[in-house]
């Protein structure tokens, strides 16, 4: 890190270490080196681009899945019940078909 840098920095790349890079240190061995328990958010998460490339979902959540299809079908932030009602019951009728 280059030495002109403010001290909070530091703080921030610890915390940016601790959770994304090595997490937490189990052990440290005899040799020096130093084991890390799994990192929350491994390095393999951030490629992106391979995870659209296989078709893996952009997040983990099912929810965030849904809802954006919810918005797509909807088509905009406010609408009334019967509109509601009547998507949902659209909704309801495309996951029987799909069981």
């Amino acid at each position: 890190m280059p030495p002109d840098m403010p001290p909070e920095v530091n703080e921030l790349l610890d915390w940016f270490e601790i959770y994304y890079v090595h997490r937490k240190v189990i052990r440290r061995l005899r040799n020096g080196n130093v084991v890390h328990s799994e990192p929350l958010f491994p390095p393999s998460l951030w490629l992106v681009t391979e995870n659209i490339e296989y078709t893996f979902p952009r997040t983990q959540n099912s929810v965030e899945a849904w809802h954006r299809r919810w918005e797509t079908l909807v088509g905009r932030a406010h609408v009334g019940l019967f509109k509601i009602i009547k998507e949902l019951q659209s909704e309801q009728h495309q996951i029987e078909i799909k069981v």
